[in-house]
């Protein structure tokens, strides 16, 4: 009984130092005092509430330096001091350390952290979304889209950013197949400066390999096809094969790779093209800037076409960032240098490109235009100047998903040339409408 009545005392005692340190906002103080209170008497109820108000007090000021430490990007500083709040909220310190990891590129340690971070109920769905960001990296689509399953289950709901995620989530993998089928009108095929209207039928197809995930080696097979019932000669079919490798992860990253690409036009080949493509993007804040080149060597086989051939750069530089409510926005210049064998027909072409998107849930939208201004480098005697155009080409898009692997769109475009040559002047309006399916594995 004695001891018992000075355990009691000595506990009193430590809550009074514990309660005076805390009004004095010494934390680390009150914390220290209020579990040696809890050490003597352990049914202290305010014992404990002070040891959780100043545990929760010294994690808030702590977090504060790590969150900023973070804000810096200086992650391995911010782990360092997180190491050494030992009295701070176990899933608060496991959820940020899981975020450092991550963007230091360490998915096992990242894994790890956010595991442990998954047993605080106020952490959980943030965790689950770092888990299915980490997977999808590591190119493991099905892991993904359990870790955002759950969050649905767990009465979550997925808005734009979220949806996103699951979308890309179960349409991805380590191999992935798309196909689209579409059907429309075509007011001018031919851009003849009397175009005469038509039906026009396309599809599309694509499957790619990511063995590594996201970030590592790449491969590429795509086709695709147009064709306007009545008029064969302007049938087009096309199939590209692309090798290649990215390095970086999210808004910073590099590709490079290689395409070889053939094309039929009407029933018969027209060209082969070759060449590398180096693209790159760098996330500043709300901004993601980026960079894009191309090198294409072409050989058009037509001996009324063979003066095109020669060799292609294609380049653009732009930025885009996220706004309110769904909304995006992307600008960028791009530019043409076409060194065709025949100087008359080798050109330069350059100009703006401005984008809007919107998405909200299971729907997204896309409006956007560009200008050319393309100029070619030699008179041309056959027209008697040296050719100037400028073309206008504003496009809508709509897609809203039927389920994650299956969605139907409507696009329209349209093209508006003006030129001191009157033979290629034209106006041109598309309408289409078809459906997409996606297939994600592994």
């Amino acid at each position: 009984m004695i001891a018992a009545e000075s355990d009691r005392t000595l506990a009193a005692t430590y809550l009074e130092v514990g309660e005076a340190a805390l009004a004095s906002e010494d934390w680390e103080a009150a914390a220290t005092a209020a579990s040696r209170a809890l050490a003597h008497d352990a049914s202290s109820t305010r014992a404990a509430a002070l040891r959780d108000q100043a545990c929760a007090s010294l994690g808030e000021r702590s977090f504060s330096e790590v969150e900023s430490l973070m804000d810096a990007r200086r992650f391995r500083e911010a782990l360092v001091v997180l190491e050494g709040l030992s009295r701070a909220a176990p899933g608060s310190r496991a959820l940020l350390e899981g975020v450092c990891h991550f963007e230091l590129g360490e998915d096992d340690a990242a894994t790890e952290a956010l595991g442990r971070a998954l047993k605080d109920p106020a952490h959980e769905a943030d965790a689950r979304v770092l888990l299915s960001l980490v997977a999808l990296r590591r190119g493991a689509a099905r892991a993904a889209e359990t870790q955002l399953r759950a969050l649905e289950q767990g009465g979550r709901s997925l808005g734009a950013p979220l949806s996103s995620l699951l979308r890309q989530a179960s349409r991805g993998g380590a191999l992935t197949a798309r196909a689209s089928v579409f059907a429309g009108v075509d007011s001018n095929p031919a851009l003849a400066p009397d175009g005469t209207p038509n039906g026009l039928l396309g599809f599309t197809a694509l499957i790619q390999a990511t063995p590594l995930g996201a970030v590592g080696p790449y491969l590429r097979l795509a086709a695709g096809g147009r064709e306007y019932p009545g008029l064969a000669e302007l049938r087009t079919m096309t199939g590209v094969g692309t090798a290649g490798l990215q390095l970086g992860r999210g808004g910073d990253r590099v590709a490079v790779d290689y395409s070889l690409e053939g094309m039929l036009f009407g029933p018969d080949p027209y060209a082969v093209t070759h060449g590398p493509r180096l693209e790159g993007s760098l996330q500043l804040g709300p901004a993601l800037l980026f960079a894009e080149w191309m090198l294409r060597f072409e050989n058009f086989l037509p001996a009324d076409a063979a003066a095109f051939s020669g060799v292609r750069h294609d380049a653009a530089l732009g930025v885009s960032t996220a706004l309110p409510h769904g909304f995006s926005v992307e600008a960028a210049w791009t530019l043409t240098r076409d060194d065709a064998q025949l100087r008359e027909l080798a050109l330069l072409e350059q100009g703006p490109r401005l984008s809007l998107g919107w998405a909200r849930g299971r729907t997204r939208a896309m409006v956007g235009a560009g200008l050319d201004w393309r100029s070619y480098d030699a008179f041309d005697a056959d027209l008697g100047v040296q050719r100037e155009d400028v073309r206008v080409h504003p496009a809508v898009r709509v897609e809203v998903d039927l389920a994650e692997w299956v969605s139907l769109f409507v696009a329209g475009d349209a093209s508006f040339v003006s030129s001191n040559v009157e033979a290629v002047r034209s106006v041109r309006l598309a309408a289409s409408g078809g459906a997409q399916l996606w297939v994600g594995l592994w």
